[in-house]
Formats: structure tokens, C-alpha cells, sequence
């Protein structure tokens, strides 16, 4: 029968291998970042308790202050790395493919006005309406719109400066995601972008206004919650007869009709209705950083 080594190791040893100083990092980095994914960051890191946090990520108190002497300095690289992890491209995936569906169950309409107006507003209205209430909900986006006010009040510094970045990173990636988005709507429903903003950077734009106007909207309804529910019949828009409007949709339709108008050239024949209810049914997929879209007139749809 084998002997166990002398230098074996038992008890907690034998369970728990010591970690090196760099895996106690990522493992209170992580968990963390997974704290805060499912609360959301408040006006600042002072609710999320330091011990907290050793306890969720299973390292030896040791160790880490050992790494970080003061619990500040923690706070400071988990900023920065809620800065850098910051995702919001996968916030409206779900709300992408409920428009696709709809518009191919209701791809009838767009073959004569004014139900094709009628059909392209009510869906704008009802997409805008949902995002809102996804984003102002979002843990994700209310961290977000938080790591801004807190970097505002940061000292000039090199943290300062990498939180910047990796905030503008986040901005970026999540403006080009939807300006692929809306160029694929728009050329699906026979929308351009307006004249004198028909160029490369046109969908770009729009996406980020639209992007500014939702954080407005998320710290408005942090005061008012109510502003997500509140609703007034309006015939706006270009609309037959009223819907029941939301004024964050109302907000959010009123900045995409002013980047987008009806493209005269698309003939709603058959064959074209036919085409939107197939493609919508299969879902709007935009590639991103594919460049498609980008132009003047709209994009495509895989």
C-alpha cells in the first residue's frame, strides 16, 4: 500500500492550494465585477463591503492586503475594471429580434400608404418604448451611466485617464452596433438617411444621439420612474390616427425620423413585401465593423 508523502498536504492546505498573488487579484477583481453586474454600481463603491468581496472570491484575507493595504486602493483597480469590462451590446438583442418578428407578421402593411407609415411609426414607438424601460432597469447601463459621474470626480492621474479610455471604448463599440442596427431597419422598411446626413458617418450619428438620449432618459427615471409608464394619444410622426406615446419613445422616434425619411426609389411591389417578411422572419444580423450600412441609403440584411 502507497504511504502518503510526509510533505503532503492536509486540512485546509490539502483542499485549498495557495494562490499566487496575481490569482488573488483576478479572483477579487472577478468577483467584483460580478457583484456589481448583478446590482449595478450606485453613486459610488462605499455599498460594496471590502470583506464582501474577499469572501465571494474564496482567497485568503492575507493575501489580499497583502495586494491592496487599503481597501481604496481596490476600489480604485475595480473602476477601472468595471471601465474596461463595460458590455451594453447585448441589452437590445432581445428587443432586435421581437421588431424582426413583428415587422414580418405585419410585412402586409408596407405595401400602400398610409399603413406602411402607420406600421414603420407603431413599431418604431413600440421598440423605442421597450428600450427605454430595458436600459433604465439595467444593472449594466446604470453602472455605466454611474463609472461617468464617478470619473468626473476623479483626481487627474493616470486612473483617471484609463477610465476615460475604456469608457470611450464601451461608447464606441455600442454606437457601431446600433448604427448597424438601424441601417439594416432602414433599408428593410425603405428608409434613407435624410439629405445632408447621408454620408458614411450618418448611421454613426444617429445611433449616438440616440445613445445620449437614453442615459438622459435612464437618470431622469431614477427620479421618476413613472416617466417609463406615463402615455398621451398623439398623431405624430407622419401617423393616420393616434398611438399611445411614451415620452422617452417620443423622444427617441422624433431623433431617428429626423435622420431618416422614405426612400422614393423603393418600389413596394410584391416581390418587395415578400422579401421584408422573408429576411425579417429571419432576422435582422448586422455585421459590425463590416462597414455595411455605413453609406448613404442604408444596409443590408444577411
Amino acid at each position: 500500500m502507497t504511504q502518503p508523502r510526509q510533505d503532503a498536504p492536509t486540512g485546509l492546505a490539502r483542499r485549498r492550494a495557495r494562490l499566487s498573488d496575481a490569482q488573488t487579484e483576478r479572483r477579487m477583481l472577478d468577483a467584483g465585477l460580478d457583484l456589481m453586474d448583478a446590482r449595478g454600481l450606485t453613486v459610488s463603491l462605499e455599498h460594496l463591503g471590502f470583506e464582501e468581496v474577499i469572501a465571494a472570491a474564496g482567497v485568503s484575507r492575507a493575501s489580499v492586503y497583502r495586494r491592496w493595504p487599503h481597501k481604496d486602493l481596490f476600489f480604485g483597480d475595480l473602476l477601472l475594471e468595471l471601465a474596461r469590462a463595460a458590455d451594453l451590446a447585448d441589452e437590445g438583442e432581445a428587443l432586435v429580434a421581437a421588431a424582426s418578428a413583428e415587422l414580418a407578421a405585419r410585412a402586409e402593411e408596407l405595401g400602400a400608404e398610409p399603413a406602411r407609415t402607420d406600421l414603420v411609426v407603431d413599431l418604431l414607438r413600440r421598440v423605442m418604448e421597450a428600450d427605454a424601460e430595458v436600459i433604465a432597469r439595467s444593472p449594466r447601463w446604470r453602472t455605466y451611466v454611474t463609472l461617468h459621474v464617478t470619473f468626473a470626480g476623479l483626481p487627474d492621474g493616470r486612473l483617471r485617464q484609463d477610465v476615460a479610455e475604456a469608457l470611450a471604448a464601451t461608447e464606441r463599440e455600442f454606437t457601431a452596433r446600433r448604427a448597424e442596427v438601424f441601417a439594416a431597419f432602414a433599408e428593410l422598411v425603405g428608409y434613407r438617411l435624410v439629405p445632408g446626413q447621408d454620408d458614411a458617418d450618418g448611421f454613426r450619428r444617429l445611433a449616438f444621439a440616440l445613445g445620449s438620449a437614453a442615459t438622459g432618459v435612464m437618470v431622469r427615471a431614477l427620479a421618476d420612474p413613472e416617466l417609463l409608464s406615463r402615455r398621451a394619444e398623439l398623431a405624430v410622426l407622419g401617423t393616420s390616427r393616434p398611438l399611445a406615446w411614451t415620452e422617452p419613445a417620443l423622444l427617441a422616434a422624433s431623433i431617428v425620423r429626423s435622420y431618416l425619411e422614405p426612400d422614393p426609389d423603393v418600389v413596394w411591389d410584391r416581390e418587395r413585401v415578400e422579401r421584408v417578411r422573408v429576411e425579417a422572419a429571419r432576422g435582422v444580423r448586422p455585421e459590425i465593423g463590416s462597414g455595411r450600412g455605413a453609406a448613404a441609403g442604408g444596409g443590408e440584411v444577411d
